[in-house]
């Protein structure tokens, strides 16, 4: 070793010994920590519907979710008109999928860092909707959107009604993505001033610090024809001490 690489090597040590920065990481696997630095991992999937019981969801109200909602066998269909369903649960960061179905016409979403704003129950939300008969032509409120706020990419791949859909929802700090049928159609980044400047034109306008924070339920919506959720699974990411290492 030389002179001039003796002075460097301890200045890339002491860079990277003192940037802050938080990382995320697959099932069981833990990617290099920084000191003071918080450290995830990603837990394993988990059904939010097994079975045939709803016990762990609601009505905004804290009521128990109303007929009109059927769960048979870990699927979850909404027959008819009674109102949007929520979980008892409140959820950090977390990776969501699911299968979902609609009939033509019908309009549905699931929202997340859903909670009270007000008298208010908002969320951010990933809409569902018939994209080819429904009269919506704004991108920002069509199939993949977080809704009313940003659209999803054009190019995006979405399956007519009547078949499955795959929808895949990453929440993780500030950073948010919808996937639809493996394809990635949005990353934003709440807080952000182009955060705020979308919030600012849309109808969440009033709602202070709207997507913005941490915690929050999740909502499966009922908002007009039927539809069905299957093989629905959340993963959530959780903080973990550790020393500090380097890749390996």
């Amino acid at each position: 070793m030389n002179r001039s690489q003796a002075i460097v090597l301890p200045v890339i040590a002491v860079f990277l010994l003192s940037s802050s920065s938080v990382f995320a990481a697959g099932p069981g696997h833990l990617l290099f920590a920084r000191p003071h630095a918080p450290t995830y991992v990603l837990g394993s999937k988990v059904p939010l519907f097994s079975g045939n019981s709803l016990e762990n969801w609601m009505t905004a109200s804290g009521d128990e979710v109303r007929p009109g909602w059927v769960l048979n066998d870990g699927v979850l269909h909404r027959e008819q008109r009674a109102g949007d369903i929520i979980s008892k649960k409140t959820y950090e960061y977390f990776v969501l999928e699911f299968d979902w179905k609609i009939v033509e016409g019908a309009n549905s979403g699931v929202k997340y860092r859903y909670r009270k704003f007000g008298n208010r129950w908002l969320g951010c939300e990933y809409q569902i909707l018939d994209d080819e008969r429904s009269s919506e032509l704004n991108p920002k409120n069509q199939t993949g959107s977080l809704y009313d706020v940003y659209a999803p990419d054009a190019s995006k791949h979405l399956k007519p009604a009547g078949e499955f859909n795959h929808t895949k929802i990453v929440v993780f700090g500030n950073r948010i993505e919808h996937w639809l049928n493996d394809q990635r159609v949005l990353v934003v980044h709440t807080g952000t001033n182009d955060w705020r400047k979308h919030i600012a034109e849309s109808k969440f306008n009033e709602a202070k610090g709207f997507g913005e924070n941490r915690y929050g339920r999740l909502m499966f919506q009922d908002h007009g024809g039927e539809i069905w959720f299957q093989n629905v699974t959340i993963q959530e990411y959780r903080q973990v001490e550790c020393r500090p290492r380097f890749f390996r």
